[in-house]
């Protein structure tokens, strides 16, 4: 549903202690020449933020995603997703529906119907036991350094 904003793989992510910030090329990004010093950081690229051990900060071009998942049980979590909109945006003339929109493609059509459908269908073939092992590949290292952070403040 979003893939058309994105650059394909493009992305760098960076540990901070048990944390990751990271940065996913928007399309704009391809077409851009010259300096960029006219553009806005967020129309070129989305930062993120994940906040160890289960929080998520997604700057996208107008707003930002608030996004928590606590775990409730070894098969279930708490998910809660806000929206940060400006106030000046907010309480813009007809505004109340295009930020119900957006949060609605976001929420109930990446988060919901994409990501976490994905990651339930995922989650239910790794509780089958067939595989005693899991390979992540390179665009998913930040999943194997929240695995490692978790290690380690278990280890304490």
């Amino acid at each position: 549903s979003i893939y058309p904003f994105f650059l394909d793989a493009r992305a760098l992510a960076e540990r901070v202690g048990a944390h990751v910030r990271a940065v996913t090329a928007r399309a704009g990004l391809a077409t851009l020449r010259g300096p960029a010093a006219h553009a806005e950081l967020r129309e070129l690229v989305t930062p993120s933020y994940l906040l160890f051990p289960g929080t998520i900060l997604i700057a996208h071009p107008d707003y930002v995603s608030l996004v928590s998942a606590q775990p409730l049980t070894a098969s279930s979590l708490r998910w809660e997703h806000l929206m940060l909109v400006p106030a000046e945006a907010a309480r813009a003339q007809g505004a109340q529906q295009h930020w119900e929109n957006t949060f609605s493609l976001i929420e109930q059509t990446v988060f919901q119907r994409e990501d976490l459908h994905i990651a339930e269908s995922m989650q239910a073939g790794i509780a089958t036991g067939a595989d005693d092992a899991l390979t992540f590949g390179r665009m998913e290292i930040a999943c194997v350094w929240l695995h490692e952070a978790i290690e380690a403040a278990l280890s304490h």
